[in-house]
């Protein structure tokens, strides 16, 4: 299993500087993303809340975290995420109302970035080795085929 890094960093007014510093701290991308690479960017965008209030990914960390993804020149690079659905909260359940009221789509228009809603997206059924209660789940195709999640 690979192992997770972690770094911390504070941000001022320049919160580009502060996660190309973030990213630099936990060891780049270099060795992560290619010419070849599928990369999904995930940003914890669950329930419709503005950027900045410390409930969602800050969307400028999201259009920096991209911007750096892009100038590693992958093959494939888009936004995904999958609101809170399922819980009964109406205003929780609709990723493209999320990423829109968070930012996170006017980053991607500007940045010419895809996004993918992955509760609608293409779901395949994977097994869970080892699983004691739940055997198998359902997984976006957009996860299943991206090399590199940056999350």
């Amino acid at each position: 299993m690979i192992k997770s890094v972690v770094s911390i960093v504070k941000a001022g007014e320049d919160v580009e500087a502060a996660v190309r510093e973030a990213i630099r701290m936990a060891g780049g991308l270099e060795d992560l993303i290619g010419p070849k690479s599928r990369v999904l960017i995930k940003p914890n965008v669950a329930s419709r809340d503005r950027s900045g209030k410390g409930i969602v990914t800050d969307a400028r960390v999201t259009e920096a975290v991209t911007k750096i993804v892009l100038e590693r020149k992958p093959s494939r690079a888009v936004i995904g995420e999958g609101s809170a659905v399922g819980f009964d909260f109406p205003d929780l359940q609709d990723t493209l109302m999320a990423l829109e009221e968070s930012g996170t789509k006017a980053v991607a228009e500007k940045l010419g970035v895809p996004v993918v809603d992955l509760n609608r997206d293409a779901h395949r059924e994977v097994e869970v080795p080892g699983a004691l209660v739940m055997k198998t789940v359902k997984i976006a195709r957009t996860v299943l085929e991206s090399d590199v999640v940056v999350s």
